[in-house]
């Protein structure tokens, strides 16, 4: 099973939403890829909390509207707890670390991030007789869609089919 977290990151003050998600999917995204390599977490996820166009606070849809809601949501996976540790130590040690210090100085209240370990619950909500169907008929749409195609792009160009 994967070892995952939560990331929860706020935008440094006097950032707009807009511009904290342009550099984190631009800047800090592609520094820490180069960083960390084949260290980078199999999974990276985000989510943004939606803005309101006319006071630029979160979009609480349910339950109380805190004036301290994050900007965005990070998920990340690990193959398994040694590789998630691999990882922070290549992010908290020498030039990677000094850049990436650098780079959150320039986008992210570092205060206010919180990273959380969690859990997943996989649950299969159709028999496996049911997927393998599923996955049967999927299969010959799929090749219905590919020779219909095929057989039109021939006659088009004059080609007769081959039987193999």
């Amino acid at each position: 099973m994967s070892y995952r977290m939560l990331i929860f990151l706020h935008r440094k003050e006097g950032r707009s939403h807009a511009e904290f998600r342009d550099h984190y999917e631009n800047v800090h995204v592609p520094l820490t890829k180069e960083l960390t390599g084949s260290l980078f977490p199999m999974l990276h996820s985000r989510r943004y909390i939606e803005r309101s166009p006319d006071d630029g606070k979160a979009m609480v849809l349910a339950g109380a509207k805190g004036e301290d809601e994050a900007d965005a949501v990070v998920e990340v996976a690990f193959k398994d707890e040694a590789a998630a540790q691999a990882f922070f130590a290549a992010t908290n040690s020498g030039e990677a670390m000094e850049r990436l210090k650098k780079d959150n100085e320039q986008f992210l209240n570092w205060e206010k991030v919180r990273i959380l370990k969690i859990s997943e619950v996989r649950r299969r909500y159709c028999s496996l007789k049911e997927a393998v169907l599923i996955s049967h008929r999927l299969e010959t749409i799929l090749e219905d869609t590919l020779m219909s195609k095929y057989v039109s792009t021939s006659i088009e160009h004059n080609v007769t089919p081959r039987n193999n």
